[in-house]
């Protein structure tokens, strides 16, 4: 089955991208409040009050879940690319212009319901791709336990954010103000399930391949 593959050295990059520029923002944020020099003013008290959420929606999935599949699961899979070019760009595109709107505007409900949105065309792809290379190869390679934990992973997000997208939803038609910060605490357990599978799997493929650069590597002998 012949199929479109996406850029996914591109796309990997962007999530990390979106992670390190959203690391960045939480972790300075952090950093000023600690030392008691957090500006009362522009976009840093909004940063000091999602600097959790921040964190959790823009780190850790992103990075783990989104980019490092786009990055490695193609070659654990024997295949050119993921499937479903147009979803992965615009998982990619919806996830960094909801960090874009949460951090400039503050609009919480919006921004997580977009972030929603991407994230679940980004989970589909991956799954998309797993699933779609048992189709069309004839010889089934046992899955490595870095596939095997990007699988269980997306999976565990598919069932858990149309979950948090309904809330967000239920928010904006109700047109209550309600601070969506503890709406998040429900959601802080499936993110840490997710953050074993995956961080299992990235552990695993870290190892593997740097067991395969030192035997292609020898160090000459002394």
């Amino acid at each position: 089955m012949s199929k479109q593959a996406a850029s996914t050295t591109g796309v990997g990059a962007g999530y990390l991208l979106v992670a390190a520029v959203a690391g960045l923002l939480g972790g300075g944020a952090s950093v000023l409040r600690q030392a008691g020099l957090m500006p009362d003013h522009g976009v840093w008290p909004v940063l000091e009050h999602i600097h959790a959420p921040l964190m959790l929606l823009f780190v850790v999935i992103p990075a783990l879940v989104c980019g490092f599949s786009n990055l490695w699961l193609p070659r654990a899979l024997g295949r050119a690319g993921m499937v479903l070019p147009a979803l992965s760009y615009a998982g990619l595109g919806l996830v960094g212009i909801s960090g874009i709107l949460a951090v400039v505007s503050g609009a919480q409900a919006p921004a997580i319901l977009l972030w929603c949105v991407g994230l679940l065309c980004a989970v589909m792809t991956v799954l998309a791709t797993i699933f779609d290379s048992r189709a069309d190869t004839e010889q089934k390679l046992p899955f490595s336990p870095f596939v095997w934990g990007e699988m269980l992973a997306s999976a565990v997000l598919l069932l858990t954010v149309p979950v948090l997208a309904a809330v967000m939803t239920h928010q904006l038609l109700s047109g209550t103000q309600t601070d969506m910060l503890p709406l998040l605490d429900g959601f802080a357990e499936p993110v840490t399930l997710v953050t074993l599978l995956a961080g299992f799997g990235l552990v695993f493929e870290t190892g593997a391949r740097a067991s395969r650069f030192s035997r292609k590597n020898p160090l000459l002998p002394s």
